[in-house]
C-alpha cells in the first residue's frame, strides 16, 4: 500500500499559520491527517491508502501516483480506471488500471489527460454508498463540473461510462496501448511525522511545475472556470494584503500612473488564504463561475491625520483618512508606518 506523500512548502500552512483550509482533515474517512493548533500531522497506521486527499487539496502539495491503462477505442483512447472493491475477481485482467477509488481521480488529472485529447473514461465501481470513501466529492460530479466548464468554450466534453463485469474483462485482455501514468509527483514520505519538520525540503528534491486548474483551459471571455477571485470594490480598503498573501499571483499590485489590482483568475487554485488575510470579508475564491472583473482600479489618497498616502478603491467614497486611522481612533499624537 501506498501512502500519500507532502510537499509541505506547498501547504497553505506552511504560508500562513492562520490559514483555515482543512480539506485533507475533512476528506480523509480514516482520519489520518490531524489538524491542530501546532501543526498538520499524519497518522500512517490510520491511513488506507485511499487517496481522497490528493484531489481536495488546492495547491496540490498532497501526491499519490496514479496508474491508467489505455484502451483504442472508435478511433480514440480511451483510460480504464476501476477501484479495488468493484469485486470483479483476481485474475490478471483485475488488476488492470486498478486504483484504491475513483473519486481520488482529481480534477487536474482529468485536465491533464483531456489536454492530451483522452478524454473517455471506461470506468468499474463498487457500491458507493455503502463504503466509507464514496461520501465525499464523486469522480462523476468532477467531470460534470468540468464539462460545464468546457460546454462554455464550445469545448469537447468528457466522456464517462460504467461498464459491466464481462465488458471490462474483455478490454482488460485486448491489446493495450502505451501505459497512462498520471503521477501526482513524489516527495519525502510522510510518516508520522509533523509537517513543521518537514518545511526543509531534502537537498536535490524539486516539485513539479505547478498549474492551477484554469491554465489547462483557453483563455475566453464569458466563460466559467474551476476557480475566480471575486473582490467587492466597496468593502475592499486596499490593504494589499490578499495580493501580498496569494501563492499564485491571481491578485496582483498593480502600481503606476493608475494604480489597481489585476485579478488572474485563471491562476486560482481556491486555497482561500485571500480570504483568511481579508478582514472585511472583501475577497474571496469562488468555484466554477464566471469572472465578473479582471480589475479593480485604485486611487492615491493623503491621510489628514498621519500624514501617510494610501490607496483605495476607485469606488469608494474618497476618504479623508486612511484605513489604519480609521480604525485606530483616537488620532492625535500618533505616528503610523505603512509599508
Amino acid at each position: 500500500m501506498a501512502f500519500p506523500e507532502l510537499s509541505a512548502a506547498r501547504c497553505v500552512h506552511a504560508a500562513l499559520p492562520k490559514a483555515s483550509c482543512r480539506a485533507c482533515a475533512d476528506a480523509c474517512p480514516r482520519g489520518a491527517w490531524i489538524l491542530g493548533d501546532a501543526a498538520l500531522r499524519f497518522d500512517a497506521q490510520a491511513c488506507d491508502g485511499c487517496g481522497l486527499c490528493v484531489p481536495v487539496c488546492p495547491q496540490q502539495a498532497i501526491r499519490l501516483p496514479l496508474l491508467f491503462e489505455q484502451r483504442p477505442l472508435a478511433g480514440e483512447t480511451a483510460l480504464l480506471a476501476r477501484c479495488e472493491v468493484s469485486g470483479d475477481g483476481e485474475g490478471d485482467e483485475d488488476a488492470a488500471a486498478r486504483i484504491p477509488c475513483l473519486h481520488s481521480i482529481s480534477l487536474l488529472d482529468l485536465l491533464r489527460a483531456w489536454s492530451k485529447g483522452q478524454r473517455i473514461w471506461l470506468v468499474r465501481r463498487g457500491d458507493c454508498a455503502r463504503c466509507e470513501r464514496g461520501h465525499g466529492k464523486q469522480f462523476a460530479v468532477r467531470i460534470a463540473e468540468l464539462n460545464s466548464g468546457l460546454a462554455s468554450r464550445g469545448l469537447p466534453p468528457i466522456m464517462l461510462r460504467e461498464v459491466s463485469s464481462a465488458a471490462w474483462k474483455s478490454m482488460a485482455n485486448a491489446p493495450a496501448a502505451q501505459t497512462a501514468e498520471l503521477r501526482r509527483g513524489f516527495f519525502s514520505t510522510l510518516g508520522k511525522r509533523p509537517v513543521a519538520a518537514l518545511l526543509k525540503r531534502e537537498p536535490g528534491a524539486a516539485d513539479e511545475e505547478m498549474h492551477a486548474p484554469g491554465e489547462f483551459l483557453p483563455a475566453q471571455s464569458g466563460t466559467i472556470l474551476p476557480w475566480h477571485v471575486h473582490l467587492d470594490a466597496s468593502r475592499c480598503i486596499a490593504c494589499h494584503a490578499c495580493a501580498r498573501v496569494c501563492p499564485q499571483q491571481a491578485i496582483q499590485q498593480v502600481e503606476g500612473e493608475t494604480p489597481a489590482y489585476r485579478l488572474q483568475h485563471r491562476r486560482c487554485t481556491g486555497c482561500g488564504l485571500c480570504s483568511d488575510v481579508c478582514e472585511h470579508g472583501a475577497v474571496s475564491p469562488r468555484p466554477w463561475g464566471e469572472p465578473h472583473m479582471d480589475e479593480v482600479l485604485l486611487q492615491e489618497r493623503l491621510c489628514e491625520a498621519c500624514g501617510v498616502h494610501f490607496q483605495m478603491p476607485l469606488v469608494r467614497e474618497q476618504p479623508s483618512l486612511c484605513w489604519v486611522c480609521v480604525h485606530a481612533r483616537p488620532v492625535r499624537r500618533k505616528r503610523q508606518v505603512m509599508a
